[in-house]
């Protein structure tokens, strides 16, 4: 099956309209859909092509993942996290990239960045964890998961070359880990992003990956920067998420007559100025997310790693987007007044969709200050 986005709108988007209510109830979507979408290749977009991987360019996947979660913004976030952890088979030493993908490119990993607790020690031949890892999105489904940690030593935390804590990614067989039911959240509920627990586990020497990742020893446009330049699909979320209330509204409009009004919603110059500023916000914001990447993938065919300016502009990118359509979102919900309201509104659950992105460290309003800080600064400056 082709992956473009209008064939996905011809096949997948009945099925997870039809799953989604029961989905969002149980907190994840039925293991057969999963298994279709993974078979369909949704989770290995980013995987390496000598694994079956498509490697499609920046631009593609992040069209992709929006116009997913246009339909379903826990879909889309699904697929989104796990293309992040199919993406580090281009970055972990060859022989773990082959443990996890050689025997099943269709292998789905989950990944706890945010650790509850962590012990991590090195051992002969590799590293002893322990510890409790949080918001593993599509854990249930997942054959290996990620916890993210620094080694500890009797002195304290390990330090890197930059002579800062090594942050390292381990990656573990699901059988190490115990899942806990911990997802019931706001929004994302189809996400069954729980927490998971490894008692005591070996992870080998191979199978750690150093965080951001490095170069890649892979070939193509795809591997030019490390791993950053492969994250933030909380953004093509976001915006799915706020074309969906857009769409939403301007067809409630058309019949909804607001009370003690005589005409439809849409005859009101309130809802009229609403929905062009949520149009400005997310065009906009669309068009700042696609230029970065287009920029990027260009400085990819040329051969050349990304500049520390273009990384930069895209995590800007990645976070307006989130609160850009946040903002958008809100706008809808507002101009729909109580119809908003109830659980079966698709603008209830854009509403709480969006306000979890926004709540990832990726979409979040601190990252303005992060970034801002480096555009102020002497490494990056923008044009």
């Amino acid at each position: 099956m082709s992956l473009h986005a209008d064939n996905l709108a011809q096949t997948f988007r009945p099925r997870l309209e039809a799953a989604r209510g029961e989905a969002e109830r149980q907190r994840r979507f039925p293991h057969s859909l999963i298994r279709e979408m993974a078979e369909a290749g949704f989770f290995r977009l980013k995987l390496p092509a000598r694994y079956g991987g498509t490697e499609v360019d920046h631009l593609s996947y992040f069209q992709l993942i929006e116009e997913l979660s246009r339909t379903d913004a826990s879909a889309g976030w699904l697929v989104a996290i796990g293309n992040e952890g199919a993406v580090c088979a281009g970055y972990l030493p060859e022989q773990a990239a082959d443990d996890i993908f050689a025997s099943d490119p269709n292998v789905i990993i989950a990944a706890g960045l945010k650790s509850r607790r962590a012990e991590v020690r090195a051992v002969d031949g590799g590293y002893r964890v322990r510890g409790q890892w949080a918001l593993a999105s599509g854990c249930p489904e997942a054959v290996w998961l990620g916890a993210v940690a620094v080694v500890q030593t009797d002195a304290g935390p390990r330090p890197g070359p930059d002579g800062r804590p090594e942050l390292l990614l381990f990656m573990l067989p699901r059988q190490d880990c115990i899942i806990l039911d911990t997802w019931d959240a706001l929004g994302l509920r189809a996400t069954a992003s729980h927490d998971f627990v490894v008692e005591d586990a070996f992870v080998p020497e191979h199978r750690k990956l150093a965080l951001p990742g490095g170069a890649s020893r892979l070939p193509g446009p795809l591997w030019r920067g490390d791993l950053r330049t492969h994250l933030g699909g909380a953004a093509a979320v976001s915006l799915g998420i706020a074309r969906s209330a857009i769409d939403e509204l301007v067809a409630l409009a058309a019949d909804k007559v607001p009370l003690f009004s005589r005409g439809a919603l849409r005859d009101r110059a309130t809802a009229q100025a609403k929905v062009g500023q949520a149009e400005a916000l997310v065009r906009s914001a669309r068009a700042f997310l696609h230029e970065v990447l287009a920029a990027m993938w260009q400085t990819g065919c040329e051969g050349l790693a990304p500049t520390g300016e273009q990384v930069a502009l895209r995590e800007l990118a990645v976070a307006h987007a989130a609160q850009a359509s946040a903002q958008a979102v809100r706008l809808m919900y507002d101009a729909a007044g109580s119809d908003a309201v109830y659980a079966s509104s698709i603008l209830e659950r854009c509403f709480r969709d969006v306000h979890v992105v926004t709540q990832h460290v990726a979409g979040s309003t601190n990252r303005y200050e992060e970034l801002g800080r480096l555009f102020m600064g002497a490494d990056v400056r923008p044009h």
